[in-house]
């Protein structure tokens, strides 16, 4: 298998802006090495220190700017300890809860970033194509093969998250279960929220462009029993995204006479950042000690998601048997803001203990 990498620029981590990123903004007009050595001065500690707050945030932007500038061997380093930080996240669920809890009748800022399942999937697609690039296919196997083991660990986490708001709520003598209904609150998140599309369809949820790599190494570069994975995996994403590409695919892997396939794979922009808005809303939704506050509303910090107007839509590939041009595979704005909507519920939940 013969592949081409046309990447116009990398997709950093959808994460909070919790930091004023100059490297973000150096970064999307294509000063490169200038975002490296603006991260590493901004980030201090935090990309050494595991306790800070925004240590994963800038572990996984860090890799991904290693990753741009060719740094192929550091940008899995730098992947490898988030990886690990995300091991250790599963491994604290318990201790993890309570802190959660404690932070969350205090400020909700003070608690560190601890990423998402489209972070914990990227991470190892990343490494894959790193190790693709390189020639190491092994490394690269390994990487997809914990794709999957990724999207479970995905599920038990949000089961586990909505165990901990649910001690969250019941521990909180501060909290109203009617703030939830109430027609104010919902009618400016309803606004706040309104261009974020619905999850009806969980394929749309998941990354289709996960799968596909999966599936494309495992056809070409794998054993008998890859070229099953991978058969299953071209099936799959089939079942999220119609790509004329993907269906070509598929027939191929049917057929006996399998002539050799180039692909071009265009990543383009970056991911929307979140920004805090401010909602006003009424003090009785809070069950305070005293009948009389003397406020009226209170201000409530509640995230958005703003996307970034960057990258390119589409390029063409010309050869002798015609002209190619690529088609979506994954819409990764759309990946995160339907995560992001998923996680809604939690975060207003949330955001109303820590206000009460």
């Amino acid at each position: 298998m013969a592949m081409l990498l046309a990447i116009a620029a990398l997709l950093l981590a959808g994460g909070c802006k919790a930091y004023d990123a100059h490297f973000a903004r150096s970064y999307e007009f294509g000063h490169y090495q200038l975002a490296e050595q603006q991260l590493r001065s901004e980030a201090g500690s935090a990309l050494t220190n595991s306790n800070h707050r925004d240590h994963l945030i800038y572990l996984l932007e860090h890799g991904a700017i290693q990753r741009t500038v060719g740094n192929l061997s550091a940008s899995n380093e730098v992947l490898d300890q988030a990886d690990d930080y995300f091991r250790k996240l599963d491994d604290q669920a318990a201790i993890r809860v309570g802190a959660a809890a404690k932070a969350a009748v205090t400020n909700l800022a003070e608690l560190a970033y601890q990423g998402y399942g489209y972070d914990r999937i990227m991470v190892n697609v990343y490494k894959a194509l790193n190790y693709l690039e390189q020639g190491n296919l092994d490394f690269a196997r390994a990487e997809l093969r914990r794709v999957a083991y990724a999207q479970q660990q995905i599920e038990q986490r949000k089961a586990r998250r909505l165990e901990q708001l649910e001690e969250e709520a019941a521990s909180s003598a501060n909290y109203n279960p009617r703030a939830m209904s109430d027609p104010g609150l919902a009618s400016q998140t309803q606004q706040l929220y309104a261009g974020i599309p619905d999850n009806s369809l969980k394929a749309a949820y998941l990354n289709a462009f996960a799968e596909y790599l999966q599936a494309i190494f495992m056809l070409h570069a794998g054993d008998a029993d890859d070229r099953e994975v991978g058969r299953t995996a071209i099936r799959r994403t089939l079942s999220m995204v119609d790509n004329p590409y993907v269906r070509q695919d598929l027939e191929w892997v049917e057929r006996l006479d399998r002539e050799p396939i180039t692909y071009v794979i265009l990543e383009s922009g970056v991911a929307p950042m979140r920004e805090e808005v401010r909602i006003d809303i009424p003090v009785w939704f809070f069950n305070l000690a005293f009948a009389d506050t003397g406020w009226d509303y209170v201000g409530v910090a509640f995230p958005r998601l703003v996307p970034q107007a960057s990258g390119i839509g589409y390029v063409q590939a010309q050869c002798s048997t015609g002209a190619y041009p690529t088609r979506l595979l994954v819409d990764m704005d759309g990946v995160i803001a339907r995560e992001f909507k998923d996680e809604l519920p939690s975060v207003i939940t949330r955001t109303l203990i820590a206000a009460g």
